[in-house]
């Protein structure tokens, strides 16, 4: 069933609604984040320790607290994620780091997936209208190669890309595998950062032009494997 389809299955004005609330959490949200400084490099630094003796002294409810938090800000896309992805290499083994932290990116790009294909599909298309264009060209072209290309080299945000491929014709578990498996290179690229987190002057000094130039060329690597393999099985398909 195609996006614009399963938009229907939703009352339209059950749709509003619950649009109308979505858009109040982002903005209440996004305007506390920003006048409080809550996910700001320099917050971080000044409470690590407080928050590594948190974790240390009830660690079930810090993980989980940490896991709702970071799934709420990738769903509603809310500035922040950076800062947790630092903060999880700071403070946990990397695996678990990385693992934790993927899984929660993925299940925040699950809900706002949803949210855009069955809610917000008219404001969506209205705010990145040209974008999101791209987005169902290239996903009708390539199908989840394409999603996966985009998340290895990070060109557009997760605010783009989540409720963007909800607009496709993409399915949640096809988003769901190619998002987990895609965004590990990056996600392993904060944490790697978040063990010197003293070090760093801003969030932005993770991620340099050469670290952006070795994931795009993975992603054309993945692509130009994948036409290789087409050709070899379009040549020895023909008579």
């Amino acid at each position: 069933m195609s996006a614009a389809a399963t938009s229907f299955l939703v009352p339209h004005s059950m749709r509003r609604l619950l649009f109308f609330l979505v858009l109040v959490v982002f903005l209440t949200a996004t305007l506390i984040v920003e006048r409080l400084d809550l996910f700001d490099l320099d917050t971080l630094q000044s409470h690590h320790q407080a928050l590594l003796e948190g974790f240390e002294k009830d660690p079930v409810p810090a993980y989980l607290l940490f896991s709702v938090l970071l799934v709420f800000l990738v769903s509603f896309s809310i500035p922040g994620t950076l800062v947790c992805m630092l903060f999880a290499g700071s403070a946990f083994e990397l695996t678990v780091a990385v693992g934790l932290v993927v899984l929660c990116r993925t299940l925040g790009g699950a809900v706002a997936f949803l949210g855009a294909r069955y809610i917000a599909r008219d404001w969506v298309e209205q705010r990145f209208g040209r974008s999101l264009r791209k987005l169902d060209a290239g996903v009708r072209k390539e199908g989840w190669m394409y999603l996966l290309i985009l998340r290895l080299a990070p060109v557009l945000p997760d605010s783009v890309i989540n409720p963007g491929m909800g607009l496709t014709v993409i399915g949640l578990g096809t988003f769901m595998v190619v998002s987990l498996l895609g965004m590990i290179p990056y996600v392993v690229l904060y944490a790697l950062a978040g063990q010197q987190l003293g070090q760093l002057a801003s969030a932005g000094d993770v991620v340099d032009l050469r670290w952006l130039v070795a994931l795009s060329l993975v992603a054309l690597a993945v692509l130009g494997s994948k036409k290789v393999w087409e050709q070899r099985l379009g040549r020895s398909s023909s008579p």
